[in-house]
């Protein structure tokens, strides 16, 4: 009875502090939640299958300059791009406000994610998610990001898997993460049993 009346504090102090810092049970949970994600499959550790070291450093990427990428303008359109990362060839599509960027699950070194954003955005800006100003290099690298977390920690027979092996670099997910990217998409709550 001592030992229970014990934890019950502790679990009554510690309700406390959180409601204390501003944040409820469940925010926490979902924090929690999200922290245990991108910390088990951070962006130093995923393996892409694409010769790529899972040890470097996250400023050791293999671009140095965004002429690395050989940025091509395919039809001439302003619409249709490619760029090369790693001798393999990528597509990229700027359609109204967006760059979608093919198999972008493959690229994991957040460096190299930062050269490519921002070639692409010299060529067309994003604009960000209130329309006053135009969304910048880092915050489009952890919208990239939160997809290669979804795309390495989703079943392989998730219909959500698609979905995130190519990253959509749009104005409304700007500072999501995971889970609230998977709650504007599904407008379900984040379960992590759902995966």
């Amino acid at each position: 009875m001592k030992v229970f009346i014990i934890i019950l504090v502790a679990i009554i102090a510690v309700a406390g502090l959180l409601i204390i810092n501003g944040k409820t049970l469940e925010q926490a949970n979902d924090e929690a939640t999200n922290n245990l994600i991108t910390d088990a499959i951070s962006g130093d550790e995923l393996d892409s299958g694409n010769g790529i070291s899972n040890n470097k450093k996250e400023n050791d990427g293999i671009l140095k300059s965004i002429e690395d990428i050989d940025l091509q303008d395919e039809d001439g359109k302003g619409r249709n791009y490619s760029f090369r990362y790693n001798d393999e060839k990528y597509e990229a599509i700027f359609v109204k406000d967006t760059w979608k960027i093919y198999d972008s699950y493959k690229i994991i070194n957040r460096a190299d994610m930062a050269i490519i954003c921002e070639a692409l955005i010299n060529v067309h800006p994003i604009p960000s998610k209130d329309r006053e100003s135009f969304r910048e290099v880092e915050d489009l690298v952890y919208e990239w990001h939160q997809h290669n977390i979804a795309y390495r920690f989703l079943a392989e027979d998730n219909a959500w898997k698609k979905s995130a092996k190519d990253v959509d670099l749009d104005p409304e997910d700007q500072g999501r993460n995971i889970q609230e990217i998977y709650e504007a998409r599904t407008g379900k709550k984040f379960d992590i049993k759902d995966f």
